[in-house]
């Protein structure tokens, strides 16, 4: 009876609720189960996909061959006539892995010559970890012999003085391109390589370390760089088309067609600004930075993306490895060598910035007439005229001067090296980078006696660090002349002094109950007259007057570049040594591509023009 009561008052889903809960969950939509059915008991339904007739199947594998017009119609949104897609499924497999010795059983096993019925002898010739067939027969009087090679052979271009074409290279098959190309899109070499297949019991990994992958990589380089430099030059077409904005010239010509064609005056080409930062491939911490290369990126404040690439490289592994078995009197052997930096690697960063100004004035008429970077003063020092250029070009025998850091007035140190020909750049501060700034001079303040910093704290160096950030994101916009008074809501905000405070201070709003209720947030300017005094006349000055504050309120930022170094930190490791040969440059250019198009859409770019190469070879 017991048992009977439990049945009849059990549980049971309503088909309606059920329904309705189903369809109305992220992602799911469900038929409704038949009033007959319940969770445990009745009849089952098997779903199963099945192809319509009117429903093509999907192909076994996606083609990879698109140019520009397909990837840009991909993008495309679909019109009213135009019909859903319908629902692919994923597509099928075209390699395995599979145990060798039971392959090789089953052949000799079951398969016979069909010459002269005798058994057969499989093995499987491979070519890096691309792996064949070949069916020989057991009579040692019969000829038979059957090779069935990899299939999805690789276009890829020979290179000059490589040799016969006909001989068998580890380039001629696809999976082993994209083995490398996944490893290298992972931010891994070699030797990860290498140890996968390894693991795996996959053929050659001993060899892939040390040499398949570097040639594989060697063998892609000119068109993973080619590729990177046109992406490079599209974002700069975007960046000065929008720029132009459909201008016209006298002769209702469109500037930015004339820009193209390289036929518009000097007067006429586009002046743009642009925002840069170094990025290395070791870490360094604080004076100490002895990484061997670095890379800067132009990143355009129209389009935000990038325009212009620099690498910089103090060691070729080439050069190195001759010396290490020849005296220095023999010549190194013709190499495309990669060095292009001597002297110190904090050095690099000034030398990268005007290597891409210059390149951009002479190669694509453009001028950069303002660079949004830190407060490095190697950058403003290097993309100045040199002294003697400067008194050419205003006509005057006066040598440039500077005030120094004590005051006085001196000779401009002669570090300038932009052409005469250009004109010299403007100069803006990221405001991200001014905010460490005045956060490393806090914090170097608190690390002092007691005395001396007047109870300064960690707590008041973070409050009073992000009191700056939330006063600079209130200037854009605002007039130059309230720029001053803004600047005070630094200090003032934290003695609980909110008359100069902008919209980000929600105090100033309270009443008078309210900021009496709490108030141990806050400094004060009668206890803490020392420290308040300190601050404003020693620390806070030199970033609140109006020409610092002028240098942080235009709206900009370096974000782009911090974010496009963590992206090639990831392809190019700094706990890898990718600086001493062609590497560096390969994973950044995979880097720029993935950035601008996508994972997808820049390999299918990729393999579009490694086919394209192959064929006009």
């Amino acid at each position: 009876m017991s048992r009977q009561l439990s049945k009849k008052h059990a549980w049971k889903p309503k088909p309606a609720s059920e329904s309705s809960r189903l369809s109305a969950s992220s992602g799911w939509n469900l038929a409704s189960p038949t009033p007959s059915l319940s969770r445990t008991r009745g009849k089952r339904i098997h779903l199963e996909l099945s192809l319509s007739a009117d429903r093509p199947e999907s192909p076994a594998r996606i083609d990879m061959s698109c140019n520009a017009t397909d990837v840009s119609s991909l993008a495309e949104p679909l019109s009213e006539e135009t019909p859903p897609p319908t629902k692919q499924s994923k597509p099928s497999a075209t390699r395995g892995i599979f145990e060798l010795e039971t392959l090789k059983t089953s052949f000799e096993k079951h398969a016979c010559c069909p010459e002269c019925k005798s058994g057969l002898i499989a093995t499987f010739p491979t070519c890096c970890i691309a792996s064949g067939l070949r069916l020989q027969c057991s009579n040692d009087f019969c000829s038979f012999v059957d090779i069935q090679r990899p299939k999805l052979t690789a276009d890829m271009p020979l290179p000059a003085n490589c040799g016969s074409p006909l001989i068998e290279r580890s380039t001629d098959y696809s999976i082993n391109i994209m083995h490398v190309l996944g490893f290298l899109a992972s931010g891994d070499g070699g030797a990860k390589a290498g140890r996968t297949l390894g693991m795996l019991g996959l053929p050659n990994s001993t060899t892939m370390e040390k040499r398949s992958f570097t040639i594989i990589e060697q063998r892609l380089a000119p068109t993973r760089q080619q590729l990177g430099k046109k992406i490079l030059l599209e974002n700069l077409d975007e960046e000065v088309e929008i720029y132009y904005g459909g201008e016209v010239d006298a002769d209702g010509n469109l500037l930015f067609d004339l820009w193209k064609d390289k036929t518009l005056p000097q007067a006429l080409w586009p002046t743009l600004m642009v925002s840069t930062d170094m990025g290395w491939q070791k870490r360094s911490s604080g004076r100490n930075c002895f990484s061997l290369s670095g890379h800067a990126l132009f990143v355009a404040m129209l389009t935000r993306k990038p325009i212009a690439l620099a690498t910089k490289h103090k060691v070729c592994r080439h050069c190195k490895m001759w010396y290490t078995r020849h005296t220095v009197d023999e010549q190194v052997p013709e190499h495309e060598c990669v060095v292009n930096h001597t002297g110190s690697s904090g050095s690099m960063e000034a030398k990268a910035v005007l290597d891409m100004h210059v390149q951009l004035f002479e190669e694509s008429q453009v001028i950069v007439e303002t660079f949004v970077t830190d407060d490095d003063s190697t950058i403003k020092a290097k993309l100045k005229w040199s002294n003697a250029d400067h008194m050419l070009n205003h006509n005057t025998q006066i040598k440039p001067t500077i005030i120094n850091s004590k005051g006085n007035e001196v000779d401009r140190p002669d570090h300038g090296e932009v052409p005469r020909q250009m004109p010299e750049p403007k100069f803006l501060a990221d405001p991200s980078h001014r905010k460490k700034t005045l956060k490393g001079e806090l914090h170097r303040l608190e690390k002092k006696t007691v005395a001396m910093k007047k109870t300064i704290t960690k707590c008041d160096c973070v409050r009073i660090s992000t009191n700056f950030a939330y006063m600079t994101r209130t200037l854009p916009g605002a007039p130059p002349s309230e720029h001053v008074d803004r600047g005070k809501a630094v200090l003032e905000h934290h003695f609980d002094c909110h008359d100069c405070c902008g919209a980000f201070c929600t105090r100033k709003d309270q009443t008078a109950e309210e900021l009496a209720e709490s108030t141990k947030y806050y400094r004060s300017k009668i206890k803490d007259k020392a420290l308040y005094e300190l601050l404003h006349d020693n620390v806070l000055p030199r970033f609140v007057t109006h020409e610092a504050l002028l240098e942080v309120a235009h709206g900009v930022d370096t974000l782009v570049n911090e974010s496009l170094n963590n992206s090639i930190s990831w392809l190019a490791s700094q706990n890898k040594t990718c600086s001493t040969s062609q590497s560096l440059l390969n994973r950044i250019s995979v880097a720029v591509g993935i950035n601008a198009l996508g994972i997808y859409l820049h390999f299918c770019r990729l393999f579009h023009l490694l086919r394209q190469c192959y064929h006009d070879r």
